[in-house]
């Protein structure tokens, strides 16, 4: 690329002229220098291996050809926008939500089509009808009942669903997360890490009720479920816990707390959220282990 002004405007008149023959200034709506862009940009695709970071996030700028009144056409510089480009664009967000997202490599492939549920489990099929509806709406849901379930599993499933809308989502174990809370005040990182829990868009709080009690973390997680509760439609929360039942998951905690912290928690998770029970179901995870056949997957419609 040349210094000269005269030289750039004739560069960008030829490239314009590859595109449509016989393009005169009069005709073009565009300054030089985002012309030059456009022939930048189209240069970094055609040498692109599709290997490694996108240098231009998956959306090259390009000339677009439109009518206008008398004229044949006027050429802008706009964004490419081809369904190629922004599917990859889109895939490539997803990806990057995917890795801040704290989900393991393990949960990553816990999507909704392997969750494993046989026709005759009632319970297990009205959580996943229940997660996907979840997944669908933004609402809130506390998945409850013994452990080895696939509570945990729908959790992540309603994730990455979530994910791949380009909606920023967290998992996050009670007990890792209160205690991550509490060393933060050693590195004065916990009100960053504060703020992202209760302003990312959705949550998951998995094991609610095994986390070891104490005053500081009970502080924390009210301070966590009442902001997100009283922004609920912008902020959704999914809760797992082992407890069979909101009376139980109660009783985990010491009495003195009742009217401090645990009351205000189940009564926040009630207001917002629907509870889904699973009583009776086999191991999911001995299940998982033996790959056992005959699964029946759910179709969205369904929810």
């Amino acid at each position: 690329m040349t210094e000269n002004a005269e030289e750039l405007d004739k560069e960008a008149l030829l490239y314009v002229r590859s595109k449509w023959p016989g393009a005169e200034w009069a005709q073009i709506h565009v300054r030089t220098l985002d012309i030059l862009r456009v022939k930048q940009d189209e240069q970094t695709c055609a040498e692109c291996t599709g290997k490694g970071a996108c240098p231009l996030r998956y959306y090259p700028l390009v000339l677009c050809e439109e009518q206008a009144g008398a004229e044949t056409y006027i050429l802008r510089a706009g964004k490419c926008g081809s369904a190629a480009a922004l599917k990859s664009m889109k895939e490539s967000q997803s990806g990057d939500l995917i890795k801040a997202s704290g989900l393991t490599l393990q949960q990553q492939a816990q999507t909704f089509e392997a969750f494993d549920v046989d026709a005759d489990e009632a319970e297990p099929l009205a959580a996943l009808a229940q997660a996907l509806l979840a997944a669908k709406t933004g609402k809130w849901l506390v998945l409850a009942g013994k452990q080895g379930t696939g509570k945990s599993h729908l959790a992540a499933a309603i994730m990455l669903e979530i994910m791949r809308r380009g909606v920023p989502a967290l998992f996050q174990s009670v007990s890792a997360m209160l205690d991550d809370l509490r060393a933060g005040y050693e590195d004065n990182s916990h009100y960053t890490k504060m703020n992202l829990l209760k302003n990312v868009p959705c949550l998951v709080l998995d094991d609610l009720g095994k986390e070891r009690a104490n005053e500081t973390g009970m502080d924390y997680l009210h301070q966590i479920i009442e902001f997100r509760s009283l922004r609920r439609a912008e902020r959704q929360t999914i809760v797992t816990t082992n407890a069979p039942d909101q009376k139980e998951l109660g009783k985990w905690y010491p009495s003195e707390w009742w009217d401090r912290f645990t009351k205000p928690i189940l009564s926040r998770l009630n207001e917002s959220g629907r509870w889904c029970i699973i009583k009776q179901a086999p191991d999911y995870r001995i299940k998982i282990a033996k790959g056992k056949a005959g699964t029946m997957k759910l179709p969205f419609s369904a929810a």
